[in-house]
């Protein structure tokens, strides 16, 4: 692997990137229409200032979702292993058996 690819920075991003994809627009439009009255946008100080800080929300957010619930499920799903066999269906749920 490219020594790039082990940056830290990046690392924490990787990690930490589906909460940063499920939480980045709720974040920056609470902030947006709390703050600044408006849908998110960039248009002079104030909504880049409110930007950065919705920013800065969603990286601390993601690192508590991370911390505390991805990372856990993380370790959770390690303990068990897959063999690879596929199992139909049917072989999961028998049908019962009818009695005459």
């Amino acid at each position: 692997m490219p020594s790039v690819l082990r940056w830290p920075p990046l690392r924490w991003f990787g990690w930490r990137s589906f909460g940063i994809f499920l939480i980045h627009q709720p974040v920056a439009g609470l902030l947006h229409g709390l703050l600044l009255g408006q849908a998110p946008m960039i248009d002079g100080w104030p909504g880049a200032i409110t930007t950065i800080c919705a920013l800065l929300a969603t990286m601390g957010l993601a690192e508590l979702s991370f911390r505390h619930l991805e990372g856990p499920f993380l370790k959770l799903g390690k303990r068990y292993s897959y063999d690879g066999a596929p199992r139909l269906a049917r072989d999961a749920f028998p049908s019962p058996t009818i009695s005459n």
